[in-house]
């Protein structure tokens, strides 16, 4: 009767601890008992794939073969340092990556004399379209400055109501003009008109529609004309003279050819 009651007394005390102990894997040991074998820290710690064992530098541990010091790791073949990473063939620094010598576009250039590897269209000695965001010929410029390399002066005419022509070929300049329909190859002249001149400007042309331009010595445009077949007229006073530009171009894209640009003086 008296073991009865102290086996009844044992277990209405372990009881609520027992219920508190979570279940655990069938295997594992048991929470609170020591490591078993090929633990970390316990009898066999030593042994192979165990990380604090003889056999800490054998195969497959941290320090043998296989590992960050061995072949196939990251000093060796196949790593960041050898055939194939990217300090070797095929790699961000050798032949076939974003350095290399070859000319995908076919330009005749290549990166990073190049400054648009893909676009034939662009590379240095490219032609230039003014005022079209556009940096074609890589000097890290987008042009847009009709007015920088006049051709030529316009000389107006001492006698009243006389004229003075001068005849040039639109296109053998690298100079084109972007616009809605463009390019357009223009030339620039200049123009110096004295206190109270007025003058009038006639561009014509045989080959192509012309269009003429006149801007200030800001290069601001000032008037414009597509005179077309007949010809574009243009008559221009100013009451304090100053410096002036006189464009030649064409209505049409890449239109070429000989032009006569003739100016009258219209004071009297």
């Amino acid at each position: 009767m008296r073991r009865f009651c102290t086996a009844a007394l044992s277990l209405l005390l372990l009881g609520p601890v027992a219920a508190c102990l979570a279940p655990w894997p069938l295997g594992d040991p048991h929470p609170g008992m020591a490591p078993v074998a090929d633990d970390d820290d316990a009898a066999d710690d030593d042994a192979t794939d165990d990380d604090d064992a003889a056999d800490d530098d054998a195969a497959g541990d941290d320090d043998a073969a296989d590992d960050d010091d061995a072949a196939d790791d990251d000093d060796a073949a196949g790593d960041d340092d050898a055939a194939g990473d990217d300090d070797a063939a095929g790699d961000d620094d050798a032949a076939d990556d974003d350095d290399t010598t070859a000319d995908l576009d076919g330009d005749g250039y290549v990166p990073p004399e190049d400054c648009a590897e893909g676009d034939p269209a662009i590379h240095p000695g490219a032609w230039e379209v003014h005022c079209n965001g556009v940096d074609e010929d890589c000097d890290g410029v987008s042009e847009c400055d009709v007015c920088g390399e006049p051709v030529g002066v316009l000389e107006v005419p001492f006698v009243p109501s006389s004229w003075n022509s001068s005849v040039s070929d639109l296109g053998q300049y690298p100079w084109l003009l972007y616009g809605g329909t463009g390019p357009f190859y223009f030339e620039t002249w200049g123009l110096g008109l004295s206190y109270m001149d007025s003058v009038g400007l006639d561009l014509s042309s045989g080959a192509f529609d012309p269009w003429l331009e006149v801007r200030d010595g800001d290069c601001v445009l000032i008037e414009s004309d597509a005179g077309g077949a007949d010809g574009s007229w243009i008559v221009l006073s100013s009451m304090w003279g100053g410096q002036f530009y006189v464009v030649a171009s064409s209505t049409g894209p890449l239109q070429a050819g000989a032009y006569t640009l003739a100016i009258q003086n219209r004071s009297f």
